[in-house]
Parts: C-alpha cells; sequence; structure tokens
C-alpha cells in the first residue's frame, strides 16, 4: 500500500470528528492494512456521524494514547461521583439516626417462623 493511498499522517486527530466540532470521536473498527498502514472506522457520539481513515501506525498509537488517557479521566471523574454519593448517603444516614428516625422495620421483616 502506497503512502498516497492514506487519508492522515502520524500527526492525525483521529478523535476529531469530521463532521462537526467533537473531539470525542472513537473507532468502532480497526484493520491492518499493511506493515505502517491500518484502516480506522470511527464514530462521533456527538453527530453520530461515521467515517473511514487509512493511516501509519503511528497515528493509531497516538489515538490509543488519546483512548487511554480520555478512560483514566473518566474513570477518576466516575471515582469522585461515587464518593459525593457514598457522602450524601452517610450524611443523611448520620442524621436520621441522631434523630431517632431509623426503626427496625426500615432494615425489613424479620423471617416469620
Amino acid at each position: 500500500m502506497g503512502e498516497q493511498s492514506l487519508t492522515g499522517g502520524p500527526e492525525a486527530m483521529l478523535e476529531r470528528c469530521r463532521h462537526c466540532p467533537s473531539q470525542l470521536a472513537h473507532p468502532l473498527r480497526w484493520r491492518r492494512l499493511a506493515y505502517d498502514a491500518w484502516e480506522i472506522e470511527l464514530r462521533c457520539p456527538d453527530c453520530r456521524e461515521t467515517w473511514q481513515e487509512r493511516v501509519p501506525t503511528e497515528a493509531v498509537k497516538r489515538l490509543d494514547g488519546v483512548l487511554k488517557t480520555a478512560r483514566a479521566e473518566l474513570e477518576r471523574h466516575l471515582e469522585e461521583i461515587e464518593r459525593i454519593d457514598l457522602e450524601e448517603r452517610i450524611s443523611g444516614f448520620v442524621s436520621a439516626l441522631g434523630t431517632d428516625a431509623i426503626l427496625p422495620e426500615d432494615f425489613g421483616r424479620p423471617p416469620t417462623p
């Protein structure tokens, strides 16, 4: 496969949508075409467009790094959301304990003999 058939170089910003301003494009399929050539089908979650790019391995490695960084950021956000939610639940439980608002019935009915 010759270089002229590639649609982007090593610096290709594959995470950028070709149809809208989004920078959240993600791969749907990856396929190696040759030693240093890949075909990637990408999709934008904002405008829902899909397109294909043929790029060298360096561009694929770059996109892989971008995806790993984005995943780590999402995981950090999720952990923060979970922490805030847990703090709110604990605070509510402590408040209910302090006002004797927790009754045995809040924990379900005991099994009948």
